[in-house]
């Protein structure tokens, strides 16, 4: 993929290098009648979901380079005088095409991962299981540009989640815990995993065990707690309602039906206390959730269901709160996007890493900021003029090379 990409990568650089040059790719843009919002963006090429994005905007341009090359003369002279890869071919834009393709689930997966503002957890399972069977199906298609990257990307997929046990079992509880799916999303999505039946069914009792493990633990948890205090009113409404039962039955003019309701109830309530998992077995045997309901908000159904199910709602209070990726947390302490933003995407690696020392050693020291205010220590003249130097550096490294 390499070439190709490069060669794309070249011909951005070229129409971004310069105002008058972006101008012109614009205006072949609206000749050409090609709608798109997006224009053409750079990549960080240390990051392939900024290649991808770069890669996607491209190829909706292809006709427009091919109209370069045709129209413009310094176009393909960059190209000889630099002896850079390119310019882009029809062969280099089909290439990319396929290879956006592919990285397309990944980056929505990525997405997925990294959204903190909503339960990511119950979606982890679901995400890992789609992109094994994408990695199956473009590792075997002999034909594919990338089987060979699948495959090497299989070996790692295999390596962190090809045996069960290499599963934190709480991604796997969080599904069960969601409403819409429970056991019967794992039995489905493991026929597809596995193809020993006798192993699948090994993974739906480890599943099982685990669910079961966490609900004793918590039901030990709370002790003399809220649960423990509604099991012993539903105790004592049981005695009592096998006391009025026999005052009842024992009344000639009594109501039979009325007695025969009583007697059910009670009876539920005692098997209620026999049962230890009653509750976890008539959640995963309750009616699923419309699964298809985009507003679907697990959150508030647990939250409604929270009286039904007392133990099962606690457990998912906590495993549904945990985030499945750091990304977003460890963004907000990141200075690397702060200086690597949409108009500095083409800095060499060698200024990217002056620009954030120096943001370093131009912050305030805890030494300085006891002597100094951090307003007067802001505007000492010192860090006025670094600041113009690291300016101009900027200036410098964006200006095409004449």
């Amino acid at each position: 993929m390499h070439h190709s990409i490069d060669a794309i990568r070249n011909a951005i650089k070229y129409v971004r290098s310069s105002p008058s040059r972006f101008r012109k790719f614009k205006e072949l843009v609206e000749k050409m009648k090609i709608d798109s919002k997006n224009l053409l963006s750079m990549d960080c090429p240390t990051r392939w979901n900024s290649t991808y994005i770069m890669l996607e905007n491209a190829i909706k341009f292809g006709s427009v380079f091919d109209r370069m090359e045709q129209t413009d003369v310094e176009y393909k002279k960059s190209f000889l005088e630099k002896s850079l890869v390119g310019p882009p071919n029809a062969a280099d834009f089909q290439v990319a095409r396929e290879f956006v393709a592919f990285l397309k689930v990944f980056y929505n997966v990525t997405l997925k991962f990294s959204g903190s503002l909503y339960v990511t957890s119950n979606i982890a399972f679901q995400q890992i299981v789609n992109v094994a069977a994408i990695l199956n199906r473009r590792a075997n298609n002999q034909s594919s540009l990338l089987s060979s990257m699948a495959k090497s990307m299989q070996i790692k997929y295999d390596k962190y989640w090809g045996k069960f046990d290499n599963f934190n079992p709480l991604l796997v509880i969080a599904v069960v815990l969601d409403p819409r799916y429970k056991m019967k999303f794992l039995k489905f999505a493991f026929e597809d995993m596995y193809n020993d039946p006798a192993h699948r069914e090994e993974m739906t009792k480890k599943v099982s065990d685990v669910l079961y493990r966490l609900y004793d633990h918590y039901s030990r948890v709370l002790g003399t707690s809220q649960a423990e205090i509604q099991t012993e009113t539903q105790s004592q409404m049981a005695s009592s309602n096998i006391t009025d039962l026999n005052n009842v039955e024992s009344d000639m003019d009594g109501d039979d039906a009325f007695t025969a309701m009583e007697r059910f109830l009670a009876q539920t309530e005692i098997e209620l206390q026999t049962d230890k998992y009653a509750e976890v077995e008539k959640y995963l045997h309750a009616e699923l959730a419309e699964a298809r309901d985009p507003a679907f908000d697990i959150l508030g159904w647990w939250k409604v269901n929270a009286s039904k199910y007392r133990v099962l709602s606690l457990i998912a209070s906590d495993v549904l709160a945990m985030p499945i990726s750091t990304v977003s947390s460890e963004s907000a302490f990141s200075t690397g996007g702060r200086v690597i933003d949409d108009f500095r995407s083409s800095l060499s690696p060698k200024m990217v890493e002056a620009l954030i020392c120096a943001q370093n050693w131009l912050s305030p020291s805890t030494s300085k900021l006891k002597v100094l205010d951090i307003d007067d220590f802001n505007d000492t003249e010192d860090v006025i003029h670094d600041e113009e130097v690291a300016s101009n550096l900027i200036d410098q490294e964006q200006e095409p090379k004449k």
